[in-house]
């Protein structure tokens, strides 16, 4: 007898792909997105494989989807932004690692977040968040870090002194953004835009930065776009929040170009701009949630992993 079940395969699995971060509850943004795509109702398992410091890894997550339930296809997003060495290298070779595993799965990877113009209403909600930078805006940030520990014994905030090390609750998830892009502010009160990318050696890595801030300032939105880099490229944080400042904006809005919370979100980004901050005393700086944190990537997510799915085997 033929049942239903037999007739119907059954709905694919979707892994996240993601480098992972030695720091305490960095995970919890993409956790959250990953819950989003569950709710979706599109796919029998959402789960994160990570490429370092955190479980488990990208093999252990197919091999616990696959012991769940019979899946003949699992869709691979990777959260990245650019396909750099960790997607053309470390993806490619964990994907042909379960291939060879496991080779009656079909296995589909889809396009990396990207840099394209789909991110200018998610950073405009961010921009609009943005809280103003002071030492007290910086501890407060710290101190719920510290609040959501996880005891991660390599944690840099445990290594700096910072925190104990013992475990706590979590923290707040991800937050919704509280004013609408379409709330603009007058013209003459439009912030300059700080975009702080890590950088990369990789050129076409920190072209695509540099494209997107072209696209933001075609968007009109801010009084001026600028790129700085906290490594590996040019120009670098404190110069590019200097030119920021030295525009006619009487802000500048910093926007943390990081899907995590990592290291450089919560302690050298605030650092470098608080330092420059202090050479213009006469211009606001804020500080914007970090990239990851935006509700939109979800959609964006389901967006890659869908597109991937309807291509032609």
């Amino acid at each position: 007898m033929v049942t239903e079940t037999m007739i119907h395969s059954p709905a694919p699995a979707l892994i996240l792909f993601s480098h992972g971060s030695l720091v305490c509850g960095a995970a919890r943004a993409l956790e959250a997105h990953a819950d989003f795509l569950r709710r979706s109702g599109d796919w029998s398992q959402v789960r994160i494989g990570w490429m370092n410091y955190d479980a488990p890894t990208f093999a252990e997550a197919v091999q616990i989807t696959l012991e769940n339930a019979s899946i003949d296809t699992i869709v691979v997003v990777p959260y990245f932004l650019v396909p750099g060495r960790f997607v053309t290298h470390d993806l490619r070779n964990a994907l042909a690692a379960a291939r060879e595993a496991h080779p009656g799965v079909t296995f589909l990877e889809a396009a990396p977040l990207g840099t394209g113009a789909d991110w200018l209403a998610p950073i405009a909600q961010l921009a609009a968040m943005a809280s103003p930078l002071t030492a007290e805006s910086r501890a407060a940030t710290i101190a719920q870090v510290i609040a959501g520990c996880e005891g991660k014994p390599r944690c840099p905030l445990r290594e700096d002194g910072l925190c104990s090390g013992e475990p706590r609750s979590p923290s707040t998830p991800v937050p919704s953004p509280r004013i609408s892009p379409a709330n603009a502010v007058p013209d003459d009160d439009r912030p300059s835009l700080l975009v702080l990318a890590h950088g990369s050696p990789r050129e076409a890595a920190n072209a695509a930065v540099h494209e997107l801030a072209v696209l933001l300032r075609d968007s009109r939105q801010y009084a001026g776009v600028h790129t700085g880099f906290l490594d590996c490229a040019q120009p670098d944080i404190p110069t590019a929040a200097h030119a920021a400042a030295a525009s006619d904006a009487r802000s500048v809005v910093a926007l943390p170009f990081f899907l995590h919370t990592g290291r450089h979100v919560i302690l050298d980004v605030p650092d470098l701009l608080m330092g420059a901050a202090t050479h213009h005393p006469n211009v606001e700086f804020h500080l914007a949630p970090f990239l990851g944190s935006s509700p939109a990537l979800g959609e964006m997510l389901a967006v890659r992993a869908l597109t991937a799915l309807s291509q032609p085997k």
